[in-house]
């Protein structure tokens, strides 16, 4: 069943090394199946932040629920690719816990979401941004004035505005 499932799937020893992988994982990270068999999942595919600063193990929310026995939900992580590309995730990371209780491991379920992100910035675009001019709108301007100004009342600087309005435009 696992291996069918539509949502990418890993499962781990309590060392955090794959021991299986379901197709639509393998697929969506760009290897093979037998290749991750064994491997280390943290170093493989979550080794590094964002900007490329390296990604602790102890900090892993996957390695410690292979370890606390905790589940842990990430809403917004990335994954590294084979071919070294990064991708947004929301992933989840639940222990296995053995016939005798104690953790075996643990089951990632994770899903790219970089369509939903887009898509969120797509709407933050149109309830900020006037869709003929691209320039922020009312809303948007008022609340990056705020912004600014205090600032500048932070820093005691003078500062001006100049507001143009063309009527029937």
């Amino acid at each position: 069943i696992i291996g069918a499932a539509g949502e990418s799937i890993y499962v781990l020893d309590k060392q955090g090394r794959i021991t299986f992988v379901n197709p639509a994982a393998s697929s969506m990270m760009g290897y093979d199946q037998n290749d991750l068999i064994g491997k280390n999942l943290h170093s493989i595919i979550h080794h590094s932040y964002e900007d490329g600063s390296p990604y602790p193990l102890s900090e892993c929310p996957i390695y410690q629920s292979c370890n606390s026995g905790k589940r842990h939900v990430i809403e917004k992580d990335i994954f590294w690719r084979s071919d070294d590309s990064s991708f947004p995730v929301q992933y989840s990371s639940s222990p296995i816990v053995d016939e005798y209780g104690e953790i075996a491991g643990a089951v990632v379920i994770f899903e790219d979401i970089s369509e939903r992100l887009r898509l969120q910035e797509h709407l933050e675009d149109l309830a900020h941004k006037d869709s003929l001019t691209e320039l922020y709108n009312r809303r948007r301007f008022e609340e990056l004035f705020i912004e600014i100004s205090s600032n500048f009342q932070s820093e005691q600087t003078n500062c001006a505005i100049l507001w143009l309005d063309i009527d029937n435009f």
